[in-house]
């Protein structure tokens, strides 16, 4: 279930360009069962997530 909604927003440039991280954490499996504790958590910027071939 956590990986489910990805593709879309990899797809979308959501996670490319940032968006709203916070609330899709909020909206997490594992935020809403209390795996992670949403009170702590820490953001880091990070240059390159997922990488596609350049056309030529």
């Amino acid at each position: 279930k956590h990986f489910e909604g990805l593709t879309p927003n990899i797809s979308s440039g959501f996670w490319k360009m940032g968006g709203g991280v916070l609330e899709m954490l909020k909206k997490d499996v594992y935020t809403e069962n209390e795996v992670w504790d949403f009170s702590k958590v820490q953001i880091y910027p990070f240059k390159c997530a997922f990488r596609y071939p350049v056309d030529a």
